[in-house]
């Protein structure tokens, strides 16, 4: 996610620092990525669908921040770009879950 933030501004015509950018996007990443795992991590393994359901939530409060964040920076429309985020985030979500589950039959892999 670094260096794919630190290739993008450093390839555009903005102002932008790319290193900055770059660290910001880092950072903010892994910030992400603990928070969507800290339910795995604290509740047990029997009540891994409260997980599933927190982690879920976390992820809509994440998206909400970041719209909210970007829509008033940029003047966007709040609606129009959750809508947007939701939609393309929980569609990659079921994909991936998918893509796992028939690597899982085709592998027979059980864990």
């Amino acid at each position: 996610m670094m260096s794919s933030e630190y290739l993008a501004k450093k390839s555009s015509k903005t102002d932008a620092n790319p290193l900055k950018a770059s660290l910001y996007t880092g950072i903010m990443y892994i910030i992400a990525v603990v928070l969507m795992v800290t339910p795995y991590v604290i509740l047990p393994d029997s009540q891994y669908i409260l997980a599933l359901g927190i982690m879920l939530l976390i992820v809509v409060s994440l998206i909400v921040a970041f719209t909210y964040y970007v829509s008033v920076a940029q003047g966007f429309s709040f609606k129009r770009r959750f809508l947007e985020m939701f939609t393309i985030s929980m569609g990659v979500a079921v994909i991936a879950f998918v893509i796992g589950l028939v690597v899982k039959r085709v592998l027979g892999i059980d864990i």
